[in-house]
């Protein structure tokens, strides 16, 4: 996480974390849980269903969100 100098307000997510199109952060095990968890519901994608999504697809997805 990284603080503006300025405001103190939080810049962006720690990695364990998943930030939402808000800007908001989520604890990234939340992500695709089929419970939204963002104010926006972007950790709650169309493409996450339970269904379609196993433990090495959610690894996948959670490493490439890191970079977001």
């Amino acid at each position: 996480m990284t603080s503006s100098l300025v405001t103190g307000e939080k810049i962006g997510c720690e990695p364990t974390e998943f930030r939402c199109s808000s800007g908001q952060c989520v604890d990234g095990g939340r992500y695709c849980d089929g419970n939204s968890d963002c104010f926006d519901g972007s950790d709650e994608p169309e493409r996450c269903t339970k269904e379609d999504i196993n433990n090495d697809d959610y690894a996948a997805i959670l490493e490439q969100l890191k970079y977001l």
